[in-house]
């Protein structure tokens, strides 16, 4: 599935796009009932699989991760990483025909690959891009933690948890970045949203 269907963004496959798109229609492929509109559906969302397990990347870790695009050598940052392990686990989840060929533990084990090994922190990029080791936006940290927690991955939920109160503000908001001396508070409510996604997924309520 394309980027977009604007002419200007036909030529990039992105990845991180069409996983989770592929997820979200294999869902609802499972509520269709037109067996040709569903058929149909779940033959884009097979090719666009396809051509995921066709361009994986592995890591030293073992875990399965992919670049931006085709064109584009460069690993997704951890929200957009987070997309991608999204689809995968929607798309097995529901019943697609090449769910077999997915390793889903092997795709999820790559959000061990944005702690940063040193500090324990978690960072925008995987650990193994030596070229960019900036901490995490609360957007990529909130994705995150929506991940570890809502698929049971209880040894990472305590680093991601850990680097959460380095961005609260005492008036309660969540910045963009921990903040530093000399650089301006930026908090985005869309980031904050991301937080808010990923405690709610945190909050285990008994039954």
């Amino acid at each position: 599935m394309p980027y977009s269907l604007e002419a200007v963004d036909r030529p990039y496959d992105t990845f991180n796009s069409a996983a989770y798109l592929a997820g979200a229609i294999q869902r609802y492929t499972t509520f269709e009932t037109d067996p040709l509109l569903k058929a149909r559906m779940q033959g884009v969302v097979d090719k666009t699989v396809a051509a995921h397990l066709e361009h994986r990347q592995i890591a030293a870790s073992g875990s399965w991760f992919w670049n931006y695009s085709i064109s584009e050598k460069v690993p997704n940052d951890l929200a957009h990483a987070g997309y991608i392990m999204h689809g995968m686990r929607l798309y097995v989840d529901h019943g697609g025909a090449l769910a077999d060929k997915l390793d889903i533990p092997a795709i999820e084990r790559h959000l061990g690959d944005f702690i940063d090994p040193v500090s324990g922190r978690i960072v925008a990029w995987p650990n193994f891009r030596k070229d960019a080791n900036t901490p995490a936006r609360s957007y990529d940290l909130g994705m995150g933690l929506y991940l570890v927690c809502r698929r049971g991955h209880d040894s990472l939920r305590v680093p991601y948890l850990a680097s959460l109160p380095t961005y609260r503000t005492p008036t309660g908001s969540y910045l963009k970045y921990p903040p530093k001396p000399g650089q301006s508070d930026l908090a985005v409510r869309e980031y904050e949203a991301y937080i808010l996604l990923g405690l709610a997924a945190c909050m285990r309520v008994p039954g």
